[in-house]
This record gives structure tokens, C-alpha cells and sequence, in this order.
């Protein structure tokens, strides 16, 4: 068997929009490269009008001569161009595809709700909101995921699929920023030790595990323990 072509998946040296990427990466052992940009000028003022995407944006992804924006694309094209492609899709499966797409949808949704929690509020009215916030707007997502997840490992059951990668990460994300209203979700606080015990994401969950979830830049909540001048100087912002 020839060796596969190595993709590359470019975007900022954060978690954001790309990590479920990452992980459905390393998942299907799809060989890339995980091209960051510390600096902005690199791709506002280089690759952003060179590299010839018809709509660029970050995150990217380049395989061969094929070029591919939006997060939810690329990754319907990754599980796809992978090995586990009915696993993943369930391409062979009618009520399984249908299941995997609504789950799909309905969770980028919640991401959107989670990126204006961060990105519309400075710190301290962050702060003072995100509760009302997440009552308000993101609780009933978690209630209803929560409810469909019941007692299974993933979403769907045993096997990992497409929506699985971004659930994760956004529980992820609300159990650091929100603790007190995930802990009462048993279901999902197992969900999250189920995921990271997956053999071959494990690389993402060590001591080294980046858990800059948003911008420093722009976003009220970064990350856990955030320390933002450290930051902006290791990644010369």
C-alpha cells in the first residue's frame, strides 16, 4: 500500500473551531501536518491571498490540490476521506445517517451559543452573565444531548461518530467554564473520561494538553487558569 498524502489543517494556536479537527485527525490516522499561526501577519498578509482558497478562512484544510474551508465541511470531509467512513457517517446505514447529521447540526448550534457566551462580553461582564447566559441560552442543549446520550459511551452507542468530536469538545469546554452546571450530568462527566480514554487521542490529554479554547485577543473567557501576558508573549501577539 503507497503512503497516504499528509493534509494540512492550518489555524491559530488555540483550540477554537479546529480541535475536534485535530482529534478526528489523529482518530483516523490521516497523516498531516498541523500548520499554526502564531503570527497573524503570516495569514492575513501572506497565506490568506496566496495559497489560492476560494474562501478563505481558518480553520483550512489542503489535501493535494483540493482546498476546503468551514469547520463542519472539513470535517464531514475528513470522516468521509478516512477508513472509517461508514463508522463514522453511517453511510450504511439510513436512520444512522440521519441521526449522525441532526446530532451534527444540532451541535454546531450549541457551539455557536458557547462562542457568543465568550466572544460578545468583555471579563467582567462575563463574569456577571454567564450564568443567565447559559440558562438562558445553552442549558436546554446540554438537557437534550444529555437525554440522548442516556447510559451510552458516545453518542450513538460503543463506537465513536463525526458528532462525537465536537460534543466533546464542548462539554469539555463548559466543564472548565461552567463546572457547577455540568456536575450534576453524571452522563456526561463520564462522557468526557470515555472520550479521553480513546487510545489514540490520548496525545491530546497529557501534561502538555492546550487548553487555550478561545482567543486571547478577542474572546472574555480564554481558557482555564488563563494567564493571557504569557500568552501574547510566547506567541509574539
Amino acid at each position: 500500500m503507497s503512503q497516504q498524502q499528509q493534509v494540512v489543517l492550518g489555524y491559530w494556536p488555540i483550540r477554537g473551531k479546529a480541535q475536534f479537527l485535530r482529534y478526528l485527525l489523529e482518530y483516523t490516522q490521516i497523516p498531516y501536518e498541523d500548520k499554526i499561526y502564531t503570527d497573524p501577519k503570516q495569514w492575513f498578509e501572506q497565506d490568506k491571498k496566496n495559497l489560492g482558497i476560494e474562501f478563505p478562512n481558518l480553520p483550512y484544510l489542503i489535501d493535494g490540490d483540493f482546498k476546503l474551508t468551514e469547520s463542519a465541511a472539513i470535517g464531514k470531509y475528513i470522516a468521509n476521506k478516512s477508513q472509517q467512513a461508514d463508522q463514522l457517517l453511517g453511510n450504511n446505514n439510513l436512520n444512522k445517517f440521519g441521526q449522525i447529521n441532526m446530532l451534527y447540526s444540532v451541535i454546531h448550534d450549541l457551539q455557536a451559543q458557547i462562542n457568543k457566551l465568550c466572544y460578545q462580553f468583555d471579563e467582567k461582564t462575563f463574569e456577571a452573565q454567564k450564568e443567565q447566559f447559559y440558562k438562558d441560552n445553552i442549558e436546554k442543549f446540554v438537557q437534550n444531548l444529555s437525554s440522548y446520550l442516556a447510559n451510552k459511551k458516545f453518542l450513538l452507542g460503543e463506537e465513536l461518530t463525526l458528532p462525537d468530536f465536537v460534543f466533546f469538545e464542548m462539554i469539555d469546554q463548559l466543564n472548565y467554564m461552567l463546572p457547577e452546571q455540568i456536575k450534576e450530568f453524571e452522563n456526561l462527566k463520564n462522557y468526557i473520561k470515555n472520550f479521553r480514554e480513546v487510545e489514540s487521542l490520548k496525545k491530546f490529554f497529557g501534561e502538555n494538553e492546550n487548553k487555550v479554547f478561545n482567543s486571547p485577543m478577542y474572546a472574555a473567557w480564554a481558557g482555564p487558569n488563563f494567564d493571557k501576558e504569557a500568552f501574547l508573549k510566547a506567541h509574539k501577539q
